[in-house]
């Protein structure tokens, strides 16, 4: 009965206490944005293909507003993808551990830019719309037929500020620095980035800095 005791304590003084921490990321557009959330609403029959998107275009950004937001998860999908080509054992690497052991700490940011020497919004009237022949339901149906499009294009040069909660003690500082400058420069975020099944050129992004603090302690 006391050896058992003693084995258990042994055991328990092994489990290393969990501490959470928080980084938030401080990001830089070093291309333009491409975004192409799905409209829900289909140009109705009759109505002139061009028209239509004139007037529903911008329904493909995230908006609050009149400002311009980002899904925090889709840094979040970048980091996870990146993390996928470093690894800490031959055949590990740390894709999952983005995925299990990290979380964004909000649902949307807002994107910024600078003015002389003020930061503000990005404003829905600041983003330029290109037209483009793309497939009409998305790419879904390899040869399928095309339409023309009119995407939404975020200037490069945009700021992004988004917090995580870290769970995962084996994600050091360092491993998670390394991730996030892969994440921007090989994978990218929106449209038409990097990392997407057909490389693109949009939504790179650069690390300014990366602050990090502890925000629970385990005993």
């Amino acid at each position: 009965m006391t050896t058992t005791t003693k084995r258990r304590k042994t055991a328990d003084s092994e489990v290393a206490p969990m501490v959470l921490r928080q980084v938030t990321l401080e990001l830089e557009g070093i291309t333009q944005l491409a975004w192409s959330k799905p409209i829900e609403e289909k140009c109705p029959a009759g109505d002139s293909g061009r028209e239509w998107e004139e007037r529903n275009w911008l329904n493909r950004l995230h908006r609050d507003g009149d400002n311009v937001v980002i899904p925090a998860s889709s840094v979040w999908k970048s980091l996870q993808d990146a993390g996928r080509a470093v690894h800490y054992k031959k055949q590990a690497n740390y894709g999952s551990l983005f995925g299990a052991g990290v979380n964004p700490l909000t649902d949307y940011v807002p994107l910024m830019k600078r003015q002389d020497s003020n930061l503000v919004n990005v404003k829905v009237s600041d983003v330029r719309g290109d037209w483009l022949f793309l497939p009409a339901d998305g790419g879904k149906m390899k040869g399928g037929p095309r339409v023309f499009k009119l995407m939404p294009m975020i200037p490069k040069g945009w700021l992004a500020s988004i917090p995580f909660v870290v769970f995962e003690t084996a994600i050091t500082e360092k491993v998670f620095r390394q991730v996030a400058d892969r994440a921007g420069l090989m994978v990218g975020i929106g449209r038409h980035r990097p990392g997407s099944p057909r490389p693109g050129v949009f939504g790179r992004f650069s690390v300014r800095s990366a602050s990090w603090s502890v925000i629970q302690q385990g005993d």
